[in-house]
């Protein structure tokens, strides 16, 4: 017990905030959806192309976890916890506040045997290691504190990601047309697209020959969200406003990622609904699509210096 008090004390003496509960959190999401839903009623999208375009340099984390980023400090880029950032020769600058997030809370022994795992088997099955990480995830969790690399002491801190690609619209399109190609997706470029800009088939994406490099990614992407998030059920049973709803949003948190902005058709979005279900549901279809876009994009690329949202279960 004494120890328990010890550790928190020194977690309070780090981001110099009161305790929250898990509880305050989960208020502070819904209030976050109450927002959008009640600009979506009005015609009003800003706010969600705002969150959408924040969101896309956080892909790694959980959409509650974006969304009270995003509401704590919008302007945040890259961030982790104390820990990490120590141990990445770092140093939080005094007086700074910490990022409440919901962490996961593992069972006793968890860490340890999941590590031992991985050293016995190199080769593990990544999904079920995901799997298993994501059952604790939605079904135990705690608070924890994350702080903004401009929190860091001005002294050191580490440099710019993406900088090789950040608006660089003819090495976007084609690193997006490689990672398709690695998906066993064909991409054809041809004027056949019946007065679309692109369209995609069920492993097949075709894009215009006569647009910018720019405008190519963006539609490379679109095409490729249609591609995970609509199968041949969806396609058939989803109305387009909806699809296209998915696919513009995707496209938008892709290409934001990469520092690349282009015009989102946010009025789609008005095909999400009003109710907190609805909108969450939309959202987190988005999130999961961008990630695996964004993850399949950087494998590409092994050696680009970046730095990686940790993980959430390491924000304790």
């Amino acid at each position: 017990m004494d120890k328990d008090r010890e550790r928190k004390r020194n977690t309070r003496k780090k981001d110099y905030q009161p305790e929250v509960t898990a509880a305050d959190l989960t208020e502070k999401v819904n209030g976050h959806l109450d927002t959008l839903i009640d600009a979506l009623k009005t015609g009003n999208t800003e706010r969600l192309t705002n969150y959408l375009a924040f969101s896309s340099r956080f892909h790694r984390y959980s959409r509650r976890n974006q969304e009270l980023i995003y509401l704590q400090k919008p302007e945040a880029t890259r961030v982790a916890n104390y820990g990490k950032w120590k141990k990445e020769g770092y140093q939080v600058a005094e007086g700074q506040k910490g990022i409440r997030i919901f962490v996961p809370k593992f069972p006793k022994g968890y860490k340890q045997l999941f590590a031992e795992q991985q050293n016995e088997d190199a080769t593990q099955n990544e999904e079920a290691a995901k799997a298993k990480e994501v059952f604790f995830v939605t079904r135990h969790f705690t608070v924890g504190s994350v702080f903004d690399v401009s929190q860091l002491t001005p002294e050191k801190r580490p440099p710019e990601f993406f900088t090789a690609i950040q608006g660089d619209h003819q090495a976007l399109h084609e690193r997006l047309i490689k990672a398709v190609q690695q998906e066993g997706i064909k991409y054809q470029e041809s004027v056949a697209t019946q007065g679309a800009r692109g369209f995609s088939a069920g492993g097949l994406i075709v894009v215009r020959p006569d647009q910018s490099a720019g405008n190519k990614a963006a539609i490379t992407a679109h095409e490729w969200a249609h591609e995970i998030m609509h199968k041949q059920a969806e396609r058939a049973t989803l109305p387009k406003q909806i699809k296209e709803a998915h696919a513009e949003a995707t496209a938008f948190v892709v290409l934001s990622h990469f520092g690349v902005t282009i015009p989102y058709s946010a009025e789609y979005v008005q095909m999400w609904g009003n109710t907190h279900e609805s909108v969450r549901k939309e959202l987190e279809l988005v999130a999961g699509a961008a990630t695996q876009i964004i993850e399949k994009l950087h494998a590409l690329e092994p050696g680009e210096q970046r730095f990686h949202d940790q993980a959430e279960q390491d924000s304790i």
